[in-house]
Protein backbone atom coordinates (compact mmCIF):
# COMPACT_ATOMS: atom_id res chain seq x y z
CA UNK A 1 0.00 0.00 0.00
CA UNK A 2 1.30 3.72 -0.81
CA UNK A 3 0.50 6.38 0.98
CA UNK A 4 0.75 10.85 -0.10
CA UNK A 5 2.35 12.71 2.54
CA UNK A 6 2.01 15.98 2.70
CA UNK A 7 3.75 19.18 3.73
CA UNK A 8 2.04 20.24 6.44
CA UNK A 9 2.80 22.03 9.64
CA UNK A 10 1.02 20.99 12.78
CA UNK A 11 -0.93 23.70 14.43
CA UNK A 12 -2.80 22.93 17.58
CA UNK A 13 -5.63 24.57 18.13
CA UNK A 14 -5.76 27.19 20.77
CA UNK A 15 -6.92 27.40 23.64
CA UNK A 16 -10.54 28.21 24.82
CA UNK A 17 -13.86 27.31 22.88
CA UNK A 18 -14.46 25.81 19.69
CA UNK A 19 -17.68 24.74 17.92
CA UNK A 20 -17.38 21.25 16.38
CA UNK A 21 -19.40 18.94 14.65
CA UNK A 22 -19.19 14.53 15.51
CA UNK A 23 -17.62 12.89 13.17
CA UNK A 24 -17.51 9.28 14.71
CA UNK A 25 -16.19 7.25 17.80
CA UNK A 26 -13.99 4.04 17.32
CA UNK A 27 -13.10 1.06 19.93
CA UNK A 28 -9.21 0.67 20.59
CA UNK A 29 -7.24 -0.77 23.59
CA UNK A 30 -4.54 1.77 25.07
CA UNK A 31 -2.31 0.96 28.02
CA UNK A 32 -5.77 0.56 30.12
CA UNK A 33 -8.19 -1.00 28.22
CA UNK A 34 -10.40 -0.13 26.03
CA UNK A 35 -10.45 3.08 25.01
CA UNK A 36 -12.93 5.17 22.87
CA UNK A 37 -11.67 8.07 20.26
CA UNK A 38 -14.32 10.39 19.83
CA UNK A 39 -13.56 12.69 16.22
CA UNK A 40 -14.45 16.00 15.75
CA UNK A 41 -14.42 18.59 13.34
CA UNK A 42 -14.30 22.25 13.92
CA UNK A 43 -17.13 24.23 11.83
CA UNK A 44 -16.66 27.48 12.39
CA UNK A 45 -13.12 30.28 13.21
CA UNK A 46 -9.98 30.34 12.58
CA UNK A 47 -9.61 26.46 12.71
CA UNK A 48 -12.61 25.83 10.57
CA UNK A 49 -12.10 22.45 8.33
CA UNK A 50 -9.60 20.82 11.09
CA UNK A 51 -10.36 17.53 12.52
CA UNK A 52 -9.49 16.32 16.41
CA UNK A 53 -9.42 13.10 18.26
CA UNK A 54 -10.68 12.64 21.81
CA UNK A 55 -9.15 9.55 23.68
CA UNK A 56 -11.45 8.85 26.30
CA UNK A 57 -11.49 5.33 28.92
CA UNK A 58 -15.05 4.07 31.04
CA UNK A 59 -12.67 3.54 34.20
CA UNK A 60 -14.56 6.66 35.59
CA UNK A 61 -17.97 5.11 34.34
CA UNK A 62 -20.26 7.45 35.63
CA UNK A 63 -22.68 10.00 35.20
CA UNK A 64 -20.12 12.26 35.15
CA UNK A 65 -17.41 10.88 33.43
CA UNK A 66 -16.21 12.08 30.20
CA UNK A 67 -18.28 9.68 27.81
CA UNK A 68 -21.70 11.09 29.84
CA UNK A 69 -20.28 14.70 29.00
CA UNK A 70 -20.15 14.41 25.38
CA UNK A 71 -22.97 12.35 25.22
CA UNK A 72 -25.11 15.14 26.86
CA UNK A 73 -23.97 17.58 25.15
CA UNK A 74 -24.70 16.03 21.66
CA UNK A 75 -27.78 14.78 21.96
CA UNK A 76 -29.48 17.53 25.19
CA UNK A 77 -30.08 14.16 27.24
CA UNK A 78 -28.49 12.69 30.40
CA UNK A 79 -27.48 9.30 29.28
CA UNK A 80 -28.90 6.18 31.14
CA UNK A 81 -27.09 3.07 32.42
CA UNK A 82 -26.76 1.23 29.71
CA UNK A 83 -25.90 1.26 26.17
CA UNK A 84 -25.65 3.98 24.08
CA UNK A 85 -26.26 4.01 20.06
CA UNK A 86 -24.27 6.60 18.96
CA UNK A 87 -24.74 6.38 15.54
CA UNK A 88 -27.91 8.99 16.16
CA UNK A 89 -25.38 11.34 17.69
CA UNK A 90 -23.09 11.71 14.33
CA UNK A 91 -23.49 14.99 13.01
CA UNK A 92 -24.63 16.78 16.10
CA UNK A 93 -22.71 19.56 16.96
CA UNK A 94 -21.66 21.27 20.28
CA UNK A 95 -19.01 23.39 21.71
CA UNK A 96 -15.36 22.10 23.04
CA UNK A 97 -13.20 23.67 25.67
CA UNK A 98 -9.66 23.22 24.68
CA UNK A 99 -6.96 23.95 27.10
CA UNK A 100 -3.66 23.42 27.18
CA UNK A 101 -2.12 19.84 29.15
CA UNK A 102 1.69 20.18 29.41
CA UNK A 103 3.01 20.21 25.95
CA UNK A 104 -0.23 18.65 24.15
CA UNK A 105 -3.71 20.53 23.95
CA UNK A 106 -6.39 18.18 25.25
CA UNK A 107 -10.59 18.98 25.56
CA UNK A 108 -11.53 19.36 28.72
CA UNK A 109 -15.52 19.95 28.78
CA UNK A 110 -18.20 19.63 26.28
CA UNK A 111 -21.08 21.75 26.43
CA UNK A 112 -24.93 21.61 24.90
CA UNK A 113 -25.24 24.86 21.89
CA UNK A 114 -28.15 25.44 23.89
CA UNK A 115 -25.89 26.00 27.25
CA UNK A 116 -22.87 28.14 25.34
CA UNK A 117 -25.01 31.12 25.60
CA UNK A 118 -24.20 31.16 29.34
CA UNK A 119 -20.55 30.31 29.39
CA UNK A 120 -19.48 31.91 26.18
Amino acid sequence: MKIQITNRTYTPLSDGFHKVRFLKIEESSGRWGLVFKSWFQVVEGKFKGCELCDLMNQSSNGINSKISRMIFALSSQRPKPGEVETDSLIGQLCYIKVEKKGKNNAITEYIPLSDFKDIG
